[in-house]
């Protein structure tokens, strides 16, 4: 039996400002490891030669990003297909400005949007954003989407870290209609997106009103210099108990030290 890497790194915790919190009737699958207070270990997700050759058309065409296989749902964008996709020299967008052909704003400082070629998600390739720009802890957030009041979502995301870099622990928020939760990355043990080691995620959130702002923001400190931080792509909103809410993430065998896939030899 050939094992698995697996290391204690990632913990998050949850907070909301409004409302009951939910408890989820969803696979277990979906949430994995789900967002809570506690600390979790996980099994971080690594390439395999025949993933990284299926899915999504490699790096796009014309330069740019290219489209995610799944669905989105209230994100379509939330792959950031249409933007520069470069493998060096990736574009920086500042405060105010938009990714190009989405609809994420930067909040604060600076992001880089970093080209399908130079960091791996498989089983595809997509293009992702370092939320540490150059330079600076930044941030973006979704134009509003449309939600039901009272009703809950699903925040569905793939997250790594960019190892280049300090600060070795990387630490994000992402926050909807008033409520958040807090990631911790930490980039030991060659766990980064270069080396195509991420995480997907899921967290809810109940809404508010007819519109919800989706907001990811880099905690990284100190906020005015980091440049390398939290990375994150394949971002999907989708309203609990729909159908795409409930789909197990996508994932791929882990591989053991040596660089075999995992399982029965």
């Amino acid at each position: 039996m050939r094992s698995t890497l697996s290391w204690p790194r990632r913990s998050t915790s949850s907070t909301t400002s409004s409302g009951p919190r939910l408890t989820l009737i969803l696979m277990s699958a979906l949430l994995a490891p789900s967002c809570s207070s506690t600390t979790a270990g996980h099994t971080p997700v690594l390439p395999s030669s025949s993933a990284l050759s299926t899915g999504a058309e490699p790096y796009g065409r014309d330069g740019t990003c290219p489209q995610s296989p799944d669905d989105l749902g209230l994100t379509p964008d939330g792959d950031f297909h249409g933007a520069p996709s470069q493998s060096h020299n990736f574009p920086t967008y500042f405060a105010g400005e938009y990714i190009t052909n989405t609809q994420w704003q930067v909040t604060t400082e600076s992001v880089d949007v970093i080209g399908a070629k130079f960091y791996r998600f498989p089983p595809y390739q997509l293009c992702s954003v370092d939320l540490d720009g150059t330079p600076g802890s930044g941030g973006i957030a979704h134009d509003p989407i449309p939600t039901t009041s009272g009703s809950y979502y699903v925040v569905g995301f793939f997250l790594s870290g960019n190892a280049t870099c300090p600060p070795k622990i990387k630490q994000m928020e992402l926050s909807a209609a008033g409520q958040s939760t807090t990631y911790e990355w930490d980039t030991a043990h060659h766990e980064n997106a270069r080396r195509g080691v991420y995480e997907s995620e899921a967290w809810e959130f109940q809404a508010t009103g007819p519109t919800a702002t989706v907001t990811f923001q880099s905690l990284d400190q100190p906020s005015n210099s980091t440049k390398c931080g939290p990375v994150v792509t394949n971002i999907s909103v989708t309203a609990v108990g729909s159908s795409e809410s409930q789909k197990a993430p996508r994932l791929v065998p882990a591989r053991d030290r040596e660089g075999n896939s995992a399982g029965t030899s």
